[in-house]
């Protein structure tokens, strides 16, 4: 994993980390850090000022300024910047430190940016910006490629070496809650099929999944051996989406069982956690 640029000030301080369930707490005026994310590399971007974290609102947010963030957390670079709150929504009482921030992807650290000034901002929590950074993947870890956003694509599983897709054979609803829930999203509208166009794209590593629907990750389900499945034509697809909540808590909702076409491609719409 890697190591945070900023200390941890007193036991007191880690402990409540930990029941915020947040990355780092303690830091110097213009820290940042990545909150409610699936890992320390994404989240909703947190700055700290004046004694508190406040959130950043996603107004010309790009890949400059998320380059920025992961840098001054000790990643390489960004794989993408994320708006709409796509990390959840920071606390009613929270403050939006910043607004319009203008990086050249140079800088140090965020606060060095171009901005409207601390404070100034004319944004809710619905418009909190986020960032996924580059970081070593582990074995059985799920990532989304090839769509039109990162909710929504190809699904891909690391064996351990490299990325690969997995077969469609056999895919079924209950294998995409638990991909959607592994990618920190949880169903809500029921199954859908959605049409990507990427066919025997390979290589797979993955066939005839069997999850119960229950399972944590998609790793954990029954006949997950990986292999190199190359009768295989169709990789599986997946669509997961998100919708702003007054209230971070999300109760999940009745799904239905999907309809057939004739591609094969089956995804999940999901929403964020």
């Amino acid at each position: 994993m890697t190591a945070s640029p900023y200390e941890w000030m007193s036991w007191n301080s880690r402990k409540q980390n930990k029941e915020e369930g947040v990355h780092r707490l303690y830091a110097e005026d213009g820290a940042v850090r990545l909150v409610d994310g699936s890992g320390s590399h994404e989240g909703r971007v947190e700055i700290f000022h004046n004694s508190e974290w406040g959130t950043v609102c996603d107004d010309s947010w790009g890949v400059n300024d998320a380059n920025v963030v992961c840098r001054q957390l000790g990643y390489e670079s960004a794989l993408s910047a994320e708006i709409s709150a796509y990390f959840g929504r920071g606390r009613d009482n929270q403050a939006i430190f910043l607004d319009d921030v203008d990086c050249d992807g140079d800088e140090e650290e965020l606060s060095e940016c171009e901005s409207d000034g601390w404070g100034n901002n004319n944004c809710h929590h619905g418009e909190d910006a986020g960032v996924i950074c580059r970081h070593d993947a582990e074995e059985g870890e799920l990532r989304i490629v090839e769509g039109t956003k990162s909710s929504k694509g190809v699904l891909e599983i690391y064996n351990g070496t490299s990325w690969g897709n997995i077969c469609f054979d056999g895919w079924t609803l209950n294998n995409s809650k638990v991909a959607c829930r592994q990618l920190r999203y949880q169903e809500v509208d029921g199954a859908h099929r959605y049409t990507f166009g990427y066919i025997g794209s390979g290589p797979f590593y993955l066939w005839n999944v069997g999850c119960s629907g229950n399972e944590d990750e998609l790793s954990d389900c029954a006949n997950v051996v990986w292999g190199d499945y190359s009768h295989c034509s169709y990789e599986v697809g997946i669509a997961c989406s998100y919708t702003e909540f007054e209230s971070t808590t999300v109760q999940p909702t009745t799904t239905t069982m999907p309809t057939t076409i004739s591609n094969g491609k089956q995804a999940i719409t999901c929403n964020r956690l």
